[in-house]
């Protein structure tokens, strides 16, 4: 990981540099309303954790976070640009924001590092020799172990998050949602 650190990426010590910012965030569909007047703050570094039961608006929530879901009220700051308006390059956006769907599939005929290195491979044109380097950091595995080589049927659960938050965090750098 200090490899990783040194660039920014993965470090988990707060350092005070506010990140992500939601302010009074509302969304709503048709007349129901599924977010009301949500704020929320998150330093780099910072682990939070959006707990609730079903159906409270936790999914939607994460996914007005990364633009998936417009709003209608309130704003998303990240870095202190304004989010939850018309004018946001979300491509470019994405570069520093991964986000690991619940039922995060993966395609069943690459193995788990080729999966992880879709992404910075295809989308950020990344070099395959520091990508792959920094997913086995990612992933806490020596080049001469197994992770990465396993077909994604052959990880366990606890094996499956661990893989998938790495993937989402390699792509990223800057935050992730799960």
């Amino acid at each position: 990981m200090a490899k990783l650190a040194e660039k920014g990426m993965a470090d988990m010590t707060k350092t005070g540099e506010l990140l992500l910012e939601v302010q009074g965030v509302r969304k709503t569909f048709g007349d129901r309303q599924v977010l009301s007047g949500i704020n929320l703050q998150v330093e780099r570094g910072e682990v939070i954790v959006i707990l609730g039961p079903s159906g409270c608006g936790k999914s939607t929530l994460l996914r007005c976070l990364n633009g998936l879901e417009p709003v209608q009220g309130g704003h998303i700051l990240y870095r202190g640009q304004d989010l939850a308006g018309g004018d946001v390059n979300w491509r470019e956006l994405r570069q520093h924001i991964g986000m690991v769907f619940q039922n995060y599939e993966l395609f069943p005929h690459m193995t788990v590092m080729e999966n992880i290195l879709l992404g910075p491979l295809k989308v950020q044109r990344r070099e395959r020799a520091e990508a792959q380097q920094q997913a086995q950091e990612l992933l806490g595995r020596r080049p001469g172990r197994p992770g990465g080589r396993l077909s994604p049927s052959a990880v366990g659960g606890t094996e499956a998050a661990d893989r998938n938050c790495a993937g989402a965090v390699h792509e990223s750098g800057h935050y992730f949602i799960r």
